[in-house]
Parts: structure tokens; C-alpha cells; sequence
């Protein structure tokens, strides 16, 4: 194992052991002494990979990134849609599978800081997106008149609104359904519907 692979293993076994700390316990009541003892690791250890406890949060949304990026394949999918569905799916599981109070904690943060990781353009989930969404228009799956960057931007703030609405519910309602019935409503609105498939066909043809 190299040094690179080690450093990576490091950084997942800090965050992944906080998580379940934050989760156990709470976020307030889980110290960085705690988070070295249970992983293993010494305090300079958790410095040199994190800024802080409230980092690690920030840093899952950059792990969640990571994944997609290294696990997702949109052509394992029979339609832009399936793909849509599977990344915002997997992104509330991840998220109704964390402590509240850890996920509270990330929004206070992002909204106290300048560096706002949540809501970079450039992150792969978004960019993801819209990638689907012009593969959709493409294949007639999605009404083609509509900016596939503004459709992205919907699902997106649909997701992370639908997370913030449930810490404020204090998690009272299910996530993963709330989120997937928001989506359905929207995928279904800039759906084509069959017979406007045929009228643009029949347009071409003729």
C-alpha cells in the first residue's frame, strides 16, 4: 500500500468514525478527543486532514462527491431520468443515515462561511445533472425548449431544500419518500409526453 493510499484510508476511517460518534451522541456532545480515541488516531492526525469537526461535514459532501464520480455510470441506466433518480436517491439515503444534528450543524456552517461547498457549480453531483438532463432532451425524454442548467438547478434546490425543511421537522417525516415524490413531480412536468415525440418525429420527417 503507498503513501497516497494510506493518507486516503486515514482521512475515511476519522470521518466514518465521527459520523458514528455524531450519530451515538451528538454532534455538540462529540469531542476531537473522542473521534481520535475511537478511530485510533492521534490529534495531530485529525489536524492534518481537518480544519475542525464541523470540516468533516463539509468534507462528506466532497466524499459523496467523490463516490458518484468514481462509482456512477450513467449508461447503466435505461433513461436520463433512472439516473436522476439514483443520484438524488442516494444522496437523501446518505443524509436520512446521519445524525440531524450533524446535518444542522453543516447547514449553519455553510451559511456562516464564504466557502460554500453545498452550492459550487462546479461540484460533479450538479454537473452530473445536467449532464442528464441534456442527455434526456436529447433522447426525448425531456421537453428540449427548457435550459438544462435551470432544470439541474431545480432538482438540486428541491434535494437540499427538502433535507433542510426535515432538520427543521426535527426528521419527523421520511426523507427519502418526501424527496422522491418532490422529484417525481418535477421529472413528470418536463417529461415528453409520447404524443409530442410523434408530432416532432412526423416534423422531421415531413
Amino acid at each position: 500500500m503507498n503513501q497516497a493510499e494510506k493518507t486516503r484510508q486515514t482521512k475515511q476511517k476519522i470521518r466514518q468514525t465521527a459520523l458514528e460518534l455524531f450519530s451515538k451522541q451528538g454532534f455538540a456532545e462529540t469531542s476531537v478527543k473522542d473521534i481520535c480515541a475511537a478511530s485510533g488516531y492521534s490529534i495531530g492526525a485529525f489536524y492534518h486532514h481537518f480544519n475542525s469537526k464541523a470540516n468533516i461535514l463539509d468534507d462528506t459532501y466532497s466524499a459523496f462527491d467523490a463516490y458518484i464520480e468514481a462509482t456512477f455510470d450513467p449508461n447503466q441506466y435505461d433513461t436520463a431520468r433512472a439516473g436522476i433518480e439514483a443520484i438524488i436517491g442516494e444522496q437523501s439515503r446518505r443524509v436520512a443515515n446521519t445524525e440531524i444534528e450533524a446535518i444542522k450543524t453543516l447547514f449553519k456552517e455553510q451559511i456562516a462561511f464564504s466557502e460554500r461547498f453545498i452550492v459550487n457549480k462546479y461540484r460533479f453531483e450538479l454537473t452530473s445533472l445536467v449532464d442528464l438532463v441534456k442527455t434526456g432532451q436529447t433522447q426525448h425524454e425531456f421537453k428540449p425548449e427548457l435550459n438544462p442548467r435551470e432544470i439541474a438547478g431545480s432538482i438540486f434546490r428541491l434535494s437540499v431544500g427538502d433535507i433542510y425543511m426535515w432538520c427543521l421537522n426535527e426528521g419527523s417525516f421520511d426523507l427519502e419518500k418526501t424527496v422522491a415524490f418532490d422529484l417525481k413531480l418535477v421529472l413528470d412536468s418536463i417529461a415528453v409526453k409520447w404524443q409530442s415525440v410523434k408530432q416532432m418525429l412526423n416534423k422531421r420527417q415531413n
